[in-house]
């Protein structure tokens, strides 16, 4: 018997029980007590599963999988069937500082994504997991395109990347930040806020290889002004040999992170086929 009484009704329980085996494409009656929830235990996982079971009025405390179907019920049961507070739904907004400028060294954020581990909807402005994880621009911008989850999915590995590019956004609501192009199509991240969209100093670069969808984020610090000069040069003195700036570095750099990390993405991917 499963633990679930006090905090669900039965057809909680057998809602539950269907969720999940959607969830982990599972054949009807697969599922039991110590089926694994690891494959859940993604950032897209642990997502689509929050909002699943905010559809039956539950929260997942902390926004983690448990590891086991048996513990989930534990976990959910334990809660009151929906008390506890999910991290997905109550988030924070993005922090100015960010928006604004960015203080510290050169940080790089890599992130990977299966098209196929998005759902597939029958209307991708009203699906629930597009309408929480993406703004309208986004969508918009896929629905349009023959293949709209591999664009999406690549819009998903950019917020992904943005996260671990800079710490400073984890917790912000996925909507908060977007994807957009510039006039030549080349994508770079802003926020998203009532007030408006503000362009994010990060560089970002969006790839994809048959199903698999990846992105980079690199940001850096801004260039140094030039130190004022103290007195005249000496006009008859060569001129120095001309050196790079600090934000021609910088982007040097970046460009080679991003290339290398490109690699890395296809010769694992290929291997692992």
């Amino acid at each position: 018997m499963f633990s679930l009484r006090r905090g669900m009704v039965m057809s909680q329980r057998d809602q539950l029980t269907d969720i999940v085996s959607t969830l982990l494409m599972l054949p009807p009656g697969e599922l039991t007590a110590d089926t694994s929830l690891s494959r859940l235990d993604t950032s897209l996982g642990s997502v689509r599963l929050v909002l699943a079971l905010k559809r039956l009025g539950l929260k997942l405390p902390n926004d983690r999988v448990p590891p086991t179907f048996r513990d989930l019920e534990l976990t959910l049961d334990a809660n009151g069937g929906g008390s506890a507070l999910s991290a997905a739904v109550e988030t924070t907004p993005v922090p100015a500082a960010r928006v604004n400028g960015f203080q510290g060294g050169l940080q790089v954020g890599l992130d990977i994504q299966e098209v196929g581990a998005l759902p597939i909807p029958a209307d991708y402005w009203e699906d629930d997991f597009y309408r929480e994880n993406f703004a309208k621009s986004e969508i918009a911008s896929a629905v349009v395109r023959a293949e709209p989850r591999t664009h999406l999915a690549g819009y998903w590995c950019a917020k992904e990347a943005l996260r671990k590019c800079d710490p400073s956004f984890i917790g912000t609501r996925p909507d908060a930040t977007a994807v957009a192009h510039d006039d030549g199509g080349r994508p770079y991240l802003v926020s998203v806020t009532p007030a408006g969209r503000t362009r994010l100093p990060h560089s970002l670069s969006i790839s994809h290889s048959g199903q698999v969808a990846s992105a980079v984020v690199v940001v850096g610090p801004p260039s140094p002004l030039p130190a004022a000069r103290l007195q005249e040069p000496d006009k008859s003195a060569k001129p120095p040999a001309k050196q790079a700036s600090r934000s021609d570095t910088l982007v040097l750099t970046a460009s080679i992170v991003i290339t290398l990390a490109m690699v890395t993405i296809l010769v694992f991917f290929r291997h692992s086929l």
